[in-house]
This record gives C-alpha cells, structure tokens and sequence, in this order.
C-alpha cells in the first residue's frame, strides 16, 4: 500500500491500480521516495518546488527510509541561492506573517515572495495568490548567499506565528540517488538515524543495566519506553545475570 503527498500522485497512483491509504490508518512507513529542488553535502534539503511540502514532510517523516532521487544539478554546497526555499503559511494575515518571516535572523538578506498562480510553481504563472492543497498560501524565500546553518533556520520558521511548515528537510535523508553524466550513483548519509523504537530499546536496556540489582525490589513502569526495561529485566533474570528480583508493575499492561 503507499501514501501520495499531493493530489495529483493521488490521482497518478489511482490511475495505476496502485492501493493507496492515508497516515490516519497507517502511521508508520518502511520507505519514502521523493524527489528534491536542492541537495546539500550533509543531504539537507529544499523541498516544496511543486507546492506540496507539508504532505510530504508529514508522510516522509514516518518513514523508516527515506529515499531522494534527483540529477546532478539539483547538488549544491549549500541551500538558498540555487533554488527559494518555500514557507506555507495561512492566509490568515499572510501579509503580517510574510513580513515576519522575512525579518528573522536566519532568514536576512532573503527576499520574501508571495507565490502567485498555480501552487505547483515558484515561477509566477496568474494573478490570484496560489493556494495549495491543504488551502495555505506560500511565502519563497530567494537568497542570494547560501544558508548558513539550515536546522537553526527551520527551528525559526517552525516557531513562527502563522507559518505551518517550510521546505527544508533536514537530518531526514536515508540515501540519495543521483543521475548524473557519468551514470547513476548512490549517496548515502553518514549515520542512519536510529528510529524511536530503537532509541527507547537503548535508554530501557540502559536502566535496568546501569540501575538493577540482584534481590531489589523493583517497581515496573507503564508506556513503550518501560516496556523495553521490563523486556530487558525478563532477559537477565532468565539468564541468570539477576537473580532473587521481586517487582511491582503499574498496570495491567504492564503486569
């Protein structure tokens, strides 16, 4: 099954026969693939070319993988000058935020523009304010120098009064793959992000191995991080690492 990001790879994909769901029945993803407007070397990137960068970084987010397939021309060594980076904002007041959003630190020496025409193009195309799918308007940011620290930027914008997400998409990429002159090449990040699962596996074993003792009395939390402490306690005692345990859980669940 798979998730489109935007209504037309919904109406692509249906065209297909391809069975689609939404994130309301499946949260969680095994891989995503999409495309980029700008690829940076720590595989930052500038998303929301085609109007549709809320849907994708809510579905690409959740995904276990996360796989970018562009050409060559879409790397650069930094992001901002090759490609504007876009800003869904409400329309609520969008001249305020506008104005907002260009007055941030991160953002200076940027010219904030307001996307007219259709919302699939940064490229003015109509006289009407374009309006994406989810009913927002977009602000483009062009710079002229690159951005100098991309996540500090994207923790601002998401702070902001008004804005409902941005195009950078950073610490998110699984592996690029790259069409290039030479042929097809494959880049892929330098450390793989742990998923939640695996971090809270790490911090619950940690508990029970830093923290427990033979003959203690241990009290046994409730929530998917306990469960993993518990888990862990289970496997010393029936190792034999542990021994005389007594413990007390929380809830049913846990019990």
């Amino acid at each position: 099954v798979a998730i489109p990001t935007s209504v037309r790879t919904k109406e692509q994909a249906e065209s297909l026969n391809i069975p689609l769901v939404t994130l309301d029945t499946h949260s969680k993803l095994d891989v995503a693939i999409d495309g980029a407007d700008e690829v940076d070397p720590g595989l930052n990137l500038v998303k929301g070319g085609g109007g549709a960068l809320l849907r994708e970084k809510m579905v690409e987010v959740m995904a276990d993988k996360f796989i970018v397939i562009v050409d060559e021309s879409k790397l650069c060594d930094g992001l901002g000058p090759g490609f504007p980076l876009p800003v869904e904002i409400t329309p609520f007041c969008h001249e305020h935020t506008l104005r907002t959003i260009a007055a941030l630190p991160s953002c200076a020496g940027s010219d904030a523009v307001l996307r007219m025409g259709s919302s699939s193009s940064n490229v003015p195309d109509g006289d009407e304010i374009a309006v994406t799918d989810n009913g927002n308007y977009i602000v483009d940011l062009h710079f002229k120098e690159a951005i100098k620290d991309a996540p500090k930027m994207a923790t601002e914008l998401k702070d902001t009064v008004g804005v409902v997400d941005h195009g950078l998409f950073c610490d998110m990429t699984t592996a690029v793959i790259i069409a290039g002159s030479d042929g097809i090449s494959v880049k892929e990040a330098a450390e793989t992000a742990l998923s939640q699962d695996e971090l809270k596996k790490m911090v619950g074993y940690k508990a029970v191995d830093d923290y427990v003792k033979s003959g203690m009395v241990v009290g046994l939390g409730t929530g998917s991080t306990a469960y993993f402490a518990v888990e862990r306690l289970g496997q010393l005692l029936e190792s034999g690492e542990l021994k005389d345990i007594v413990a007390i859980p929380t809830s049913v669940r846990t019990k």
